[in-house]
Order: C-alpha cells, then sequence, then structure tokens
C-alpha cells in the first residue's frame, strides 16, 4: 500500500468545507447528521454552560478545539460511546439507537446513574 500524502493546512477545499460545515452546526444553522456532528453540538453546549462566561469566537479554530478537547477531558466523550452502545439505546423510545437523538441531559444522566434514561 503506497504513502497517503499529507494534507496542506489551510490551502485544502476540503478542509474549508468540513469548517463551514462544523460552524452551521455549532451556529444552529444545520442539524447534526451523524455521530461525529451531534458530539460537536453537545461538546458546545456542555462548554457553554460549564464557562458561561468565556468569550468564544467559533470562527476561530483555538477556540474550536478548546470546546472539543474539553469534551473529551471532562469523559463526556467516553459516556456518550458508552451510552450508544448499551442495549437498552437500541431499544430505547426516543432514542432509537440512533446517536443523532441523544440530547446532553441524556448523557449526563448516563455519566451519574451508569444507565440509559428512561423517558
Amino acid at each position: 500500500m503506497g504513502k497517503v500524502p499529507p494534507i496542506e493546512q489551510g490551502n485544502n477545499d476540503l478542509e474549508k468545507r468540513v469548517v463551514d460545515r462544523e460552524l452551521e452546526i455549532l451556529e444552529g444553522r444545520e442539524k447534526p447528521k451523524n455521530i461525529l456532528q451531534v458530539q460537536i453540538l453537545l461538546a458546545e453546549e456542555l462548554f457553554l454552560q460549564v464557562f458561561k462566561d468565556s468569550p468564544l469566537n467559533l470562527k476561530e479554530r483555538n477556540d474550536r478545539n478548546k470546546i472539543m478537547e474539553y469534551w473529551g477531558s471532562s469523559g463526556y466523550s467516553e459516556k456518550f460511546r458508552n451510552l450508544t452502545r448499551e442495549e437498552d439505546f437500541k431499544n430505547h423510545p426516543r432514542l432509537k439507537g440512533d446517536p443523532v437523538n441523544i440530547k446532553l441531559s441524556d448523557v449526563a444522566y448516563y455519566f451519574s446513574n451508569g444507565k440509559v434514561p428512561s423517558d
């Protein structure tokens, strides 16, 4: 198998489209459509709850990185993943086994109780 060439940072059409899509989700102009996009949205919601007075510019890569770093370091990323692997998640009447249906309150409940919320 051949070596994959590196992507040039800042000068790539694909990178721009990814960043534009991420901003649409973070700014509420677009709904998340997959597991990664829903985590981006939940990470922002968590960050804004914890750091209410922290000024954020979502167009700045460093600020978006802060949000995702906190999502990972807080343990919420792991709990989100574990929640999606629960058997009850697949059969839950609201979640229906689809990560896009997960709310931050669902992850917080799972974080505290170690089980899928009942509602």
